[in-house]
């Protein structure tokens, strides 16, 4: 969801925590919403995929898509599909189970305010496209 990734970006611009294990330097609220921030942000991320989709098709890659979604939910077996796509025996690396911090979910119920309240301004800014971005870059 490019949409939430974007408004994670804004989140951790604004707060300086770009991972769990990161303190934020500032709370943010709903009164720190700004519609073009986000917009640059998403714009910025939407660019970077074309391009790396432009690369891949240059060269005749397929590559491996993995969603952050799909990896907090099963850090694991998403390595485990990762080794697989690069062909790399996981059972020879024993000791990356035990490797920390393993990825986690910041997004609070800010983030889905402000989700909602970007696809909302979208539409009245006349960016329909913007406002039906969801999962993987496709209509919601």
């Amino acid at each position: 969801n490019l949409v939430a990734q974007a408004i994670s970006g804004r989140i951790a611009e604004m707060t300086g925590q770009w991972t769990s294990e990161n303190r934020a330097r500032q709370r943010v609220s709903s009164d720190d919403y700004n519609f073009d921030a986000i917009l640059n942000i998403l714009e910025a991320y939407a660019n970077e995929n074309r391009l790396w989709d432009r690369l891949f098709n240059i060269f005749s890659i397929e590559p491996l898509r993995v969603t952050f979604e799909d990896l907090v939910a099963d850090v694991a077996s998403t390595a485990a599909q990762v080794a697989d796509f690069c062909a790399v025996d996981i059972a020879q690396y024993p000791k990356a189970e035990q490797h920390k911090p393993w990825p986690r979910k910041q997004g609070t119920e800010l983030n889905q305010i402000w989700e909602d309240r970007f696809r909302a301004d979208a539409v009245k800014f006349g960016k329909i496209e913007v406002a039906i971005l969801g999962s993987n870059n496709t209509a919601r």
